[in-house]
């Protein structure tokens, strides 16, 4: 249990505050309704490309919709949209002038009621269309939101902070899973993109509309994008296929750029399916064959490689083992550090995670901007 929460803890400070080392303490007031003053901290960043991050109370403030999902059924894949989101925030938010801070404009309350189905009396916040009598895969009407995702980008100096961004995720059902009878037996409707992205852009507009109508949200910037959640069984996770921005000025949505994201896990099993770029899949065969030639009884060595405009922008290896022993692991270890900085694209943020039956043993990581690899290997300690 310890190696999991470690590596939790590990991920989190290296991919998503990426270096919150030096806290800059500044106790900065927020007037709440009760006038009650909090201190707040900002994190240090390693490198230009990340945000600082605000902390309340040296504590980091989760988003109250954060796990707020229109279904039960339909799982919950949340890690690759929040770090794709903040990429998408870039384009708009400066790291260098803005702050970010979990979503805290949407309470949970609202979440939930635009998450649902639109009802007259019941439920005139919803977005979800409201189901039609069908229960057929075909001709039913299927859930299309499933999640929000809110994040916020804070400026301001001295004693005063303030939202002057929201970026915010529209996640998308690409398979609606449901029920015909309570606890009953579970059925899907697939979603098209064609119906993800009308039923997406749709709900945005709406979405604006109600943010506005916020207190200090009229005059702000808002980043909205659409997000394609997979199936349950899917290997490679969600991608997202659209963005916008509203001006400060504005509430109506004028124009929309598609984003072309694609993730491809290796090795291809289907002979029909080729590879989005050759050159990739070529490296990590050379970096498996390496790999698997070290120890006979390896389970697998499985790669998640995630494109933008064809490019790779990141991957993601998992290897089972089916050893033991701290020296073993640690071997292997440097061996696949050194492989993977031999035969790896480069310049590409690459995680590497050794495994057996689901404990953790060592993990090997490089972002963007080195070309080391760190690893750390996990000690038998329960």
């Amino acid at each position: 249990m310890k190696k999991i929460v470690y590596l939790i803890q590990l991920i989190i400070l290296m991919i998503v505050l990426t270096g919150c080392g030096n806290l800059q303490n500044s106790n900065l007031a927020n007037n709440n309704s009760a006038q009650v003053q909090n201190t707040f901290q900002i994190t240090g960043t390693t490198n230009d490309n990340t945000y600082n991050v605000l902390l309340q109370d040296g504590r980091y403030k989760s988003s109250p919709s954060r796990g707020a999902t229109a279904t039960m059924l339909n799982s919950v894949d949340v890690t690759g949209m929040e770090s794709g989101l903040v990429q998408i925030s870039k384009q708009t938010f400066s790291t260098e002038k803005y702050i970010f801070q979990e979503g805290q404009q949407i309470s949970q309350s609202d979440a939930y009621n635009w998450l649902g189905r639109y009802d007259e009396k019941d439920n005139p916040e919803g977005l979800n269309p409201t189901a039609n009598s069908e229960t057929d895969s075909d001709k039913r009407t299927p859930i299309y939101l499933e999640q929000l995702l809110e994040q916020n980008y804070m400026t301001g100096s001295g004693n005063n902070y303030s939202v002057q961004g929201i970026s915010l995720t529209l996640a998308m059902n690409s398979v609606d899973y449901y029920q015909k009878e309570k606890n009953g037996a579970t059925y899907s409707t697939k979603i098209s993109r064609e119906d993800q992205e009308k039923q997406g852009k749709e709900m945005a507009q709406k979405v604006v509309e109600r943010l506005r109508q916020k207190e200090g949200l009229k005059n702000i910037p808002i980043v909205i994008a659409l997000y394609s959640r997979p199936s349950v069984d899917s290997l490679t996770g969600g991608t997202y296929f659209a963005t916008t921005t509203i001006n400060g000025d504005s509430s109506a949505i004028n124009n929309w750029q598609t984003i072309d994201n694609q993730t491809q896990v290796f090795p291809i099993v289907s002979s029909s399916e080729k590879a989005i770029n050759s050159s990739d899949l070529e490296a990590f065969q050379n970096f498996k064959s390496i790999v698997q030639g070290y120890f006979p009884n390896l389970s697998g060595v499985i790669a998640k490689s995630s494109y933008e405009n064809g490019k790779l922008n990141a991957m993601t290896i998992t290897v089972n083992t089916q050893f033991y022993g701290y020296q073993q692991i640690n071997s292997f270890t440097k061996l696949i550090s050194n492989s993977a900085e031999k035969y790896l694209p480069k310049n590409v943020p690459i995680e590497i995670k050794v495994q057996a039956v689901g404990e953790v043993q060592s993990v090997v990581i490089r972002d963007s901007n080195n070309y080391n690899f760190y690893s750390h290997v996990f000690s038998n300690e329960n």
